[in-house]
């Protein structure tokens, strides 16, 4: 099967011994992780069978005291409860909410297809303080988000902020054998980390100033007319801002924003230019959680462009979506025409995402919102652990008709929950994954039953059942069903998926420089280094 607990979708072997999961192993012939299994997925079975584990569904009492309910009964309950918080106040009092505690994607849009079939737009995820960011910041320069880079290929990796030894494995795995081929590592990060202790070139700037050595790098290929000519001339629009923006960032005052010395800024430099086209950028988290996060990651994807990157062999693709039939049954102009919550606040964000943004949520559900939400099922997730200004999550969700948690354990938001229902681990349930870098599809098997927990399609196909939209949104029996009908426009089986642990391509004609035969997905249809979709909101 494959390990769910990362975006990586490690293949795996699980060895079970009389019904029971005794260890973990690494599938060789899968292409993402060739074998190795990180720490995490070598504990899977810690996970699996850890004691405080919740198993059968239970309901408050008050004062935080919960009795066990049956799960018949405790869906009932929440139906009856939806439906009078529909009629009081209408459908955009519910939500959901999804982390990635159980996993995301399939996972997370059964969540979105419920709400909004209920009538709601209000649907949130953990993506208001993970990942977002990037995803937005490249869609507004490109129309896509390069992930992941090639990094076996590539002459040289720039990490901005990011330690893939651990938080990427097989990410690493990847520079490492780039390295071996003569590539070079450059890590850019306030710490030295253990990516950072493997670099040809280390670059210990300031926590934020990100920006300035990007910028000091495209002011550099600039006047070195060291760039990507033909790509900035044809397929380019805004350089001429570029280039009047790049001019302060001179070697003397970038060395004062970074603190980084201008004789390794030169050496910078140099590794960047010896490198050209095949010099690719990978951005960490850390870089969403400054201020200036979103025009640091800009000004990194506009530097990738200048360097010739953009859709090569060793650079970071544009990789093709997968044509498989979707779970969202809302257009992107029909979720804006429901209003969804802080709308206002974040426009770039729904635009983009399609979801709504969680701290304009918890205000909804204080009644500080233009409507009031009354109730969320939230799944995966512990926001009052997760998000900021605990005590105000806190509050807001105490504040709630009707709170309902999916889990595998008790956390501090599932004890504020007037309904818990326990969640499936991701060896009890199956789902689709797909790898954009190399086309291919793969599932994720189920292993085992554990008495008293309920998979997520299971958990949404019932709800949804009794509120009267089941037999429309969620008219599968289960979860093999529905993959099978996601796979319909591929032409893959699930039968193939089985034979194949390691996955099975859909598209194995990958072409490269894509832009020169058709526009990006942008409103110019070329790459933005000044943005025509940012102009509208003021920006």
């Amino acid at each position: 099967t494959l390990c769910r607990q990362c975006a990586h979708h490690c293949g795996i072997y699980v060895h079970v011994k009389d019904g029971r999961v005794s260890k973990v192993s690494g599938n060789k012939s899968h292409p993402e992780n060739r074998g190795m299994v990180c720490p995490k997925g070598r504990e899977i079975p810690q996970l699996v069978y850890h004691p405080r584990r919740l198993t059968g569904c239970l309901k408050q009492t008050g004062n935080g005291h919960f009795h066990p309910i049956p799960y018949d009964r405790a869906l009932d309950e929440i139906a009856r409860k939806m439906l009078d918080i529909k009629d009081r106040s209408g459908a955009r009092a519910m939500s959901t909410w999804t982390g990635e505690a159980i996993g995301f994607l399939q996972q997370e849009a059964y969540a979105q297809r419920f709400i909004h079939a209920f009538g709601s737009p209000n649907f949130f995820t953990a993506d208001s303080v993970c990942f977002a960011l990037r995803l937005m910041a490249y869609q507004t320069c490109q129309g896509y988000w390069s992930y992941p880079p090639d990094f076996e290929k590539a002459a040289l990796t720039i990490l901005w902020g990011s330690n893939p030894a651990y938080s990427h494995p097989p990410f690493m795995q990847r520079i490492n054998r780039s390295r071996r081929r003569g590539g070079k590592l450059v890590v850019v990060d306030p710490r030295r980390s253990v990516a950072a202790k493997k670099a040809d070139l280390f670059l210990q700037v300031r926590p934020g100033t990100d920006a300035a050595l990007a910028f000091c790098l495209i002011r550099f290929l600039i006047r070195e007319k060291a760039y990507d000519q033909d790509f900035v001339t044809s397929y380019s629009t805004g350089f001429e801002e570029l280039a009047a923006y790049a001019e302060k960032f001179t070697l003397p005052y970038v060395a004062r924003q970074t603190g980084v010395p201008e004789d390794v800024l030169g050496q910078m430099q140099d590794l960047v230019r010896q490198s050209l086209p095949r010099c690719i950028s990978f951005g960490g988290i850390s870089l969403e959680h400054q201020t200036n996060g979103f025009n640091t990651i800009r000004a990194i994807a506009s530097l990738s462009a200048l360097c010739g990157a953009i859709d090569i062999q060793g650079g970071e693709p544009w990789s093709a979506e997968f044509q498989v039939n979707p779970l969202n049954p809302l257009s992107g102009s029909q979720f804006k025409e429901m209003a969804p919550a802080g709308y206002a606040h974040y426009p770039l964000f729904y635009d983009i995402m399609r979801k709504c943004h969680s701290l304009p949520g918890i205000d909804y559900m204080l009644g500080k919102g233009e409507y009031p939400i009354e109730g969320l099922i939230f799944s995966g997730t512990n926001p009052v652990l997760t998000n900021p200004n605990a005590n105000k999550v806190a509050k807001a969700f105490s504040n709630l008709d009707l709170l309902v948690a999916r889990d595998p354990f008790m956390t501090e938001s599932a004890r504020l929950a007037h309904y818990i229902i326990p969640a499936a681990s991701f060896l009890e349930r199956s789902e689709l994954h797909f790898y954009a870098e190399d086309q291919r599809v793969a599932l994720s098997q189920k292993v085992l039953d554990v008495e008293g927990v309920w998979n997520e399609y299971t958990f949404w196909h019932d709800l949804a059942h009794r509120l009267g939209f089941g037999q429309t949104y969620f008219p599968w029996e289960d979860e093999n069903a529905v993959n099978r009908w996601l796979l319909e426009p591929t032409g893959i089986s699930m039968e193939d998926l089985i034979t194949h642990p390691e996955g099975v391509v859909a598209n194995d004609r990958i072409t490269h420089r894509k832009f020169k035969t058709r526009p990006f997905p942008t409103p110019s249809g070329k790459f933005e280094f000044a943005s025509t979709h940012l102009r509208p909101l003021g920006c």
